[in-house]
């Protein structure tokens, strides 16, 4: 019973996100992503998935070769799901396909210069 509390659609190739009730079918939060209008690129194509435990819904913006990482968070005695944190990587190729293994929060400084140590060891 608890696994269709919350559903998520995407529609216009998922630029437009949607967080919805499956009790009430009401839509709690609509997320755009709109095109940058300084840039060539005149359509935005997304590729979406969720990790295992709905926390945390990433987003492969195709064209401007660019991740998003939505953190949400669920509160079920109002019956709400939403967004409540974005974060944006920039990437060397786009994403065209991938799964999501494992997610929780890390701090990552703003400037990584020593290429001989590893940002995500958890030592």
């Amino acid at each position: 019973s608890e696994c269709w509390k919350f559903m998520i659609t995407g529609a216009n190739n998922n630029s437009e996100i949607k967080l919805w009730s499956c009790e009430s079918w009401a839509c709690l939060q609509t997320i755009h992503f709109k095109v940058n209008p300084t840039t060539p690129i005149t359509s935005l194509f997304m590729n979406i998935a969720i990790d295992f435990s709905g926390q945390y819904l990433v987003i492969s913006d195709i064209n401007n070769r660019v991740l998003y990482v939505m953190q949400l968070k669920r509160n079920d005695k109002e019956q709400v799901v939403q967004v409540i944190s974005l974060a944006q990587f920039l990437l060397p190729a786009p994403f065209l396909s991938f799964h999501i293994l494992e997610a929780s929060n890390r701090k990552i400084p703003y400037s990584y210069n020593n290429s001989n140590e590893d940002l995500y060891d958890d030592h």
